[in-house]
């Protein structure tokens, strides 16, 4: 039986676009433009360990290429809670956010970062990461249960989304 064969696209800035193929772990590359497969990956290098990764663990590229997303500082972001009073803040949870655990893609995260609530919300304070405007802030590893206290004296959420909290 033979190995699968993977295919991936990965966009340039400059609006070309690289094919690369894998058949058994050997990677070939079929550039669609002046980019070679090698200048790509000198400037990604970790990304050829990730499709390795992938590929050695039976995973589709698509979770591959989700880990490079997330390692180039692009991390899927939750959207801003509003809450039905008006309040809102941002909280977000992965392996680059003051959270616990600090991993991308948690079933569960028990602590959380939050960030800039549109007031002051004294059940942050304690967790202010520096010193600064309270609104201009950012909380760090805040506990799930607070999280929710919070929403709910805020009336809940209205629109937005948070991480899987405990």
């Amino acid at each position: 039986m033979g190995m699968p064969a993977y295919i991936i696209s990965i966009p340039f800035s400059s609006g070309e676009t690289s094919y690369v193929s894998s058949l058994a772990g050997k990677m070939t590359s079929f550039p669609f433009s002046a980019i070679s497969f090698e200048t790509c990956f000198e400037a990604h290098a970790f990304m050829k360990g990730l499709i390795a990764s992938a590929i050695a663990d039976g995973q589709p590229i698509a979770s591959c290429m989700k880990n490079y997303k997330l390692k180039m500082g692009n991390p899927d972001k939750y959207k801003k809670i509003i809450c039905h009073d008006g309040f809102s803040m941002s909280v977000q949870a992965s392996s680059i956010h003051y959270c616990y655990p600090k991993k991308d893609y948690a079933q569960i995260y028990s602590e959380v970062e939050v960030g800039f609530p549109s007031e002051e919300e004294p059940l942050l304070t304690p967790y202010q990461d520096g010193e600064g405007s309270p609104t201009a802030s950012v909380y760090a590893y805040v506990p799930s249960k607070l999280v929710f206290q919070i929403i709910d004296n805020h009336g809940g959420i209205k629109i937005g989304q948070v991480p899987n909290l405990a």
